[in-house]
């Protein structure tokens, strides 16, 4: 399979200009942000309370097998009650797609008859439908296919599959009917192509060039507003520049902040649920969240890792 490079993250900087912290007349953030760490035991995810700032480790039950390593990614916890959606050893041959609520230590397993690789998992806006790639580990084509697992049936339905020397990357989600993919083709190369859940209908996001940044686009559950790291040069200097696109046009497009190219910070990006806040990293050890509406920061976090973020009401 082909892949191609993409950016992890990137080194923020003191010189780095940004609107400053501020509590704000408007209601405070609500909800949980969960931030992930290593595939290392006890690394999997943390969870910050948007309202406090209090940082606490997701809780795992006993219904959840021991020695888990899979990895956390960004919109694997569902917007609505805090379930999980991954790849690990959940009691069968071969790792398997599950789903986990912490609260009540329930798991459900998507069992498979032949080992398959599923990663990118990632919730819809509404909790309704989860998408990842699906690749047969033995004996298949090579291929991949996109997949939609839907949380009322419990079944699965294939949106797409890769011809050859094609391969579909970071998963996720426009509005709650529209999966967005990072999708590279021969002789097109990397575009980001979109397919509705209801219809089938596949085709291409317009008005955004994919510039081949691993997590560059960002969206909140209705649409409305979009998030978007673009590569720019001035002077010479490569830098990365965030912006904050109201898809509605009231309010355009307004910059956020501007980035050196190259780093480790991560650029994952998470809107609350109710669309008035959006969290991302302004370190790799600092969580903070902002407010859309005048872009103003209201909360700064200590946490151990920031990257691959979600949030949920619970």
């Amino acid at each position: 399979m082909r892949l191609w490079p993409q950016i992890l993250g990137i080194m923020v900087l003191a010189s780095c200009s940004e609107p400053p912290a501020s509590s704000g007349p408007s209601s405070a953030p609500t909800g949980w942000i969960y931030v992930g760490g290593a595939a290392e035991p006890g690394q999997f995810l943390q969870r910050v309370s948007a309202q406090t700032g209090d940082v606490e480790a997701v809780t795992w039950g006993a219904s959840f097998p021991l020695g888990q390593t899979f990895r956390a990614l960004p919109g694997m916890v569902s917007p609505h009650d805090g379930r999980i959606a991954a790849q690990g050893h959940v009691g069968g041959t071969w790792p398997e797609t599950f789903v986990y609520q912490p609260s009540t230590d329930s798991i459900d397993v998507m069992r498979a008859p032949v080992s398959y690789r599923d990663v990118g998992h990632s919730w819809s806006p509404d909790g309704a439908t989860i998408a990842f790639s699906r690749q047969r580990v033995e004996g298949g084509s090579g291929g991949q296919a996109v997949v939609v697992l839907s949380t009322e049936r419990f079944a699965l339905d294939t949106l797409l599959s890769t011809g050859p020397f094609e391969s579909a990357g970071r998963m996720s989600w426009v509005t709650s009917d529209t999966l967005l993919i990072e999708y590279f083709a021969p002789g097109s190369g990397m575009e980001y192509r979109t397919v509705a859940i209801s219809t089938m209908q596949d085709g291409l996001l317009p008005g955004v060039e994919n510039q081949g940044i691993g997590g560059a686009l960002a969206f909140s559950g209705s649409g409305r507003w979009r998030t978007l790291w673009r590569r720019e040069t001035s002077g010479g200097q490569d830098s990365l520049v965030q912006t904050l696109a109201d898809r509605h046009g009231t309010l355009g497009q307004r910059r956020v902040r501007a980035l050196p190219f190259s780093g480790t910070t991560s650029l994952s990006i998470a809107f609350d649920p109710d669309e008035r806040y959006f969290a991302d990293c302004a370190a790799m050890d600092e969580l903070r969240v902002v407010r859309i509406e005048d872009l103003a920061v209201v909360r700064r976090i200590p946490v151990p890792l920031c990257s691959s973020l979600s949030w949920s009401r619970h």
